[in-house]
């Protein structure tokens, strides 16, 4: 399946990646915006639901008053205090991960 929004599968990318959820080796931690045009929340929650299907933990993040999730769209003062911004939620994750690799 390729997103019913994003570009038509080629060769270099082949499946979207709600597709390959099952074969996933890594976390997954993503960041959206709950006003973005480019990926609409239902392509969030699918893919939730894709990793859910297969026992697979997701870190996904939705700044619901945000076109995206790196730039802010409204004044600041507006948006109710979010948990973490991206970065920190990110390097978070990232430390989490880390923490639990076995070393080879």
């Amino acid at each position: 399946m390729v997103w019913p929004s994003g570009p038509p599968a080629t060769e270099l990318q082949p499946k979207a990646p709600v597709d390959i959820a099952e074969d996933l080796k890594v976390p997954v931690i993503g960041f959206y915006g709950g006003q973005d045009a480019g990926i609409p929340l239902a392509h969030v929650e699918q893919m939730r639901a894709a990793l859910a299907a297969v026992g697979k933990p997701d870190n996904i993040h939705v700044y619901p008053p945000r076109s995206t999730a790196s730039t802010p769209t409204i004044a600041p003062a507006t948006i109710p205090s979010p948990p973490a911004m991206p970065g920190e939620r990110c390097s978070t994750s990232f430390a989490i991960t880390a923490s639990r690799l076995k070393p080879d």
